[in-house]
């Protein structure tokens, strides 16, 4: 496949600015152990990505090269993290009966979740 990169609206910025973040990740020491706070974070950080990736011109290709761990915890291709966006997976007040409902990028972290995968572009 012929390399993309170069083309991508989002060259040059951070990797972390499009994937979720986890308690304990520099930067959210603010949020304590507070998962809908870094839920909601994340959400609104991960959407102004998205928005990066709303005119970029290889946004297909960029979704067409990445890979499930990719896709599950980052933003790809202007789509949200399915770590973030699952459909069983609503903001809810914070309180510990639901914080064992949110994702893993939330209550458990990232560890491990990328093997190393992740390419930025």
């Amino acid at each position: 496949m012929e390399d993309w990169r170069h083309l991508a609206a989002c060259k040059g910025m951070p990797t972390e600015d499009f994937m979720c973040l986890r308690i304990g990740d520099k930067g959210t020491k603010r949020f304590g152990k507070n998962t809908y706070r870094l839920r909601k974070f994340n959400l609104e950080r991960l959407e102004k990505a998205q928005g990066i990736c709303e005119g970029c011109p290889v946004k297909d290709l960029c979704l067409r090269d990445s890979n499930l761990a990719d896709r599950h915890w980052s933003v790809r291709g202007g789509v949200l993290p399915k770590a973030l966006v699952s459909p069983h997976r609503s903001p809810t007040p914070p309180n510990s009966e639901n914080d064992q409902h949110l994702p893993r990028c939330y209550s458990e972290g990232l560890s491990g979740s990328s093997n190393g995968n992740y390419r930025a572009p």
